[in-house]
């Protein structure tokens, strides 16, 4: 694959819980935003639908499909060379995590250390 030209045809898995994430009255986030960023139109396409990101990754790398996935959850993938990113385009999904815990954890070694590491790790929040 050299451009997102070439995804026309490919089997494209979609992790469904990303179909709530569009803007209200908008259209669901996913595939149909990165092939609008990759100048490509979106069709009907063939795909594969997972209930979260985790099955959507296993059935990518067991060689079932393209899927989305946060460039933090398949970074080890692509380091081994399980994965690859084809294309160099990525967009910001609209949504945000947090981190919770009992108030008695939040001071628990490993807790602390992960919570200052995701703040480390804070991009700034785009404009609405």
């Amino acid at each position: 694959m050299r451009a997102p030209s070439d995804l026309a045809g490919q089997v494209l898995i979609h992790d469904d819980t990303l179909a709530g994430l569009g803007r209200a009255g908008g259209p669901a986030w996913g595939w149909p935003q990165w092939l609008h960023a990759g100048l490509m139109r979106p069709g009907k396409a063939v795909g594969r639908h997972f209930s979260n990101a985790v099955m959507s990754i296993q059935a990518a790398v067991a060689g079932q499909g393209l899927a989305l996935a946060a460039r933090e959850l398949v970074s080890a993938q692509v380091a081994a060379g399980t994965l690859i990113a084809p294309f160099d385009i990525t967009i910001t999904a609209p949504c945000s995590y947090f981190l919770v815990s009992n108030p008695s954890e939040a001071t628990r070694p490993g807790v602390a250390e992960f919570r200052q590491w995701l703040v480390a790790r804070k991009r700034p929040t785009p404009p609405a």
